[in-house]
């Protein structure tokens, strides 16, 4: 049993070593790992690894995951939305933790929310867990520190990481 363990050690430093990333595992611990490590680039000035990082949040094939998730119609809805945030999330959420990694006594916490009754759920994330035809978990990110109170929200797990979704404005009922 030992060498097992140490085999799958082996494995998991080469890899670490080359570059090529392991599965992120779908709890709240996993996209903190993703959070943290972001604002570690950026605190070290890893340009390349932060840019790296951030593109990795981006939802791929978004129209399709939305329509999946949502249904035809408030899926391409949100897919419209979606669109712009894609656009403008690279250069944003790089200026984001560019601002995050200057800040003292930083702590990332992580929400997973199941449904639209968890108390931690916001107004937007309880409408779109109630409009969901496929439940998904969404998940909120509070960056805190000594004078910091940031939320960012909302993330899925999608493709063996975690994506940025966004607020997801169609899903609320006029």
């Amino acid at each position: 049993m030992r060498e097992w363990v140490m085999g799958l050690l082996v494995v998991g430093l080469a890899l670490a070593a080359t570059g090529v990333a392991a599965e992120t595992p779908d709890t709240a611990d996993g996209l903190k790992a993703q959070m943290d490590a972001a604002v570690a680039a950026a605190k070290a000035g890893d340009k390349e690894k932060l840019a790296e990082l951030v593109k990795g949040l981006i939802l791929p094939d978004y129209e399709a995951w939305f329509k999946e998730v949502f249904g035809d119609e408030l899926g391409a809805a949100l897919a419209k939305e979606y669109e712009e945030v894609a656009q403008h999330f690279p250069p944003d959420a790089t200026k984001f933790f560019d601002q995050m990694a200057t800040k003292e006594g930083l702590q990332v916490v992580v929400t997973k929310l199941d449904k639209a009754d968890d108390k931690e759920a916001r107004g937007l994330q309880r409408s779109a867990l109630t409009a969901m035809k496929k439940p998904t978990p969404l998940y909120d990110v509070r960056f805190l520190g000594k004078d910091t109170r940031q939320s960012v929200w909302s993330f899925v797990y999608q493709k063996d990481t975690f994506r940025f979704v966004g607020k997801m404005k169609a899903v609320q009922k006029d």
